[in-house]
């Protein structure tokens, strides 16, 4: 699931789903992520220490910081493996545009991944 993700206490976040396409930051040929239009309810996913959490400023933490300071994939996901605490942190600066895979049983995340956006 696609969208904006916000702070919901210690271990949890509210994500807000959205449209998400995938296309070209200007004229440069890298990936990035257009958020478009809300298409559904927020839904509240909690996350532990076993979350695979992938970000896309090489400090992990701090937000992106642009080209040559920022590693993602060629898909545009976040490709520096950082800490579930690095998750949290990020959320406690504002809200953050991710993809997550995650368990609706609980719901519980099992990945997230950081957009890279234009």
């Amino acid at each position: 699931m696609y969208g904006w993700a916000k702070k919901s206490g210690d271990s949890a976040m509210i994500l807000t789903p959205s449209k998400a396409t995938l296309g070209e930051i200007g004229e440069s040929g890298l990936p990035g992520w257009h958020l478009g239009k809300r298409t559904g309810k927020p839904v509240r996913i909690d996350y532990t220490e076993g979350l695979d959490f992938r970000q896309i400023n090489k400090k992990c933490g701090r937000r992106a910081a642009g080209y040559p300071h920022d590693k993602y994939t060629k898909k545009g996901f976040g490709a520096v493996r950082c800490t579930p605490g690095d998750l949290w942190s990020l959320l406690g600066k504002g809200r953050l545009a991710v993809r997550v895979v995650y368990d609706p049983a609980g719901p519980m995340a099992v990945k997230v991944y950081e957009l890279n956006l234009p």
